[in-house]
């Protein structure tokens, strides 16, 4: 019978029988002139060879050979020159296993961020269309030099204020979006005319924006109008507001690099890489990200001062507090 086999590099299983059968199965009666496929059965060993079912029905013979009631071996299958014997063994086997693991929590649960982390790799080159926006932009402030002095002001008050931090040359490569920026002007404002706009709405180079791949939150405050109603049913009424409030708030250096821009004092110089340390206006989080900031230093520090906390859980609309009272 010719046999096509395979040769695993590896052992097919375990020892088999897993423990030693009793020698006194060597002697029984029906056994005697037997030629056994394997005359060590009752010993530990290894499994050579595995033969598929169509190999077994190829050597398999009619004659089966019983041995008395209530012996182990109490049927043998004669195969093509050899015996196949059926063993029940009495002994019972009992096997205790004992594992010692040390878990790392840090490291589990800096495992379990990784699988969570999405790396926003959807959004194609970004940096070569932040580069010709920042060419438009200072064609626009090359014929506009009052509005190229304010604009430069601004942007060097982020660096100033460490809102915004060179790239290291060493980490240029890594995975990042880059938003193009331009000037707004408001000259009806009385303390900002020039705002910079970071727009995370830009698609890249396969029409995909940050934008698109950011969540937005859920809704924290109450409505615009409840807000105003119960404002203006206040005897003594005040208003303020939070100054630069989403830059107030830090991200982390992985989430940075997902918000970089493109900037340079003048057209003659390198352009360099930048990233925004902070919650960036034009971002789709932003608002989420600012409003439950608030709430969370009202939850961690408002026991001491529960009128400030109600006032910033119930009487704020993004930055702008709405308050008052009937004395």
């Amino acid at each position: 019978l010719n046999v096509e086999a395979y040769v695993m590099p590896s052992r097919l299983t375990t020892y088999l029988p897993s423990t030693t059968i009793a020698d006194s199965t060597l002697s029984w009666s029906h056994l005697k002139g037997l030629k056994l496929a394997d005359p060590t059965f009752n010993q530990p060993g290894r499994v050579d060879m595995l033969l598929g079912v169509e190999v077994y029905a190829a050597i398999l013979k009619n004659e089966i050979i019983r041995g008395p009631p209530g012996s182990h071996a109490h049927n043998i299958q004669v195969l093509d020159g050899f015996s196949l014997e059926i063993i029940h063994n009495d002994i019972e086997e009992r096997k205790i296993t004992v594992m010692h693991h040390h878990m790392d929590f840090d490291e589990l649960l800096h495992t379990l961020w990784e699988l969570d982390y999405v790396i926003l790799s959807t959004e194609g080159n970004t940096r070569d269309i932040a580069l010709r926006r920042l060419t438009q932009l200072e064609r626009r402030l090359q014929r506009d030099m009052k509005l190229k002095t304010e604009y430069t002001k601004v942007m060097q008050e982020y660096m100033e204020l460490n809102h915004m931090e060179e790239v290291p040359e060493e980490e240029l490569r890594k995975p990042s979006v880059y938003l193009p920026h331009h000037a707004v002007v408001k000259d009806t404002s009385e303390t900002t005319k020039v705002r910079t706009v970071f727009n995370a709405s830009s698609m890249g180079s396969n029409n995909i924006s940050i934008n698109d791949e950011l969540l937005v939150g859920p809704q924290l405050q109450e409505d615009m109008r409840s807000l105003v109603m119960r404002w203006r049913l206040k005897r003594v009424c005040f208003i303020a507001d939070i100054e630069k409030m989403y830059r107030q708030i830090l991200v982390t250096k992985p989430d940075a690099d997902y918000q970089r821009i493109l900037w340079r004092i003048d057209p003659n110089l390198k352009v360099k890489d930048y990233r925004l340390l902070w919650v960036t206006f034009g971002t789709a989080s932003a608002p989420f990200l600012a409003v439950r900031t608030l709430q969370q230093v009202a939850e961690d520090e408002g026991k001491g001062f529960p009128e400030a906390t109600r006032m910033i859980m119930e009487d704020f609309w993004m930055d702008d507090l709405l308050s008052g009272n009937d004395t």
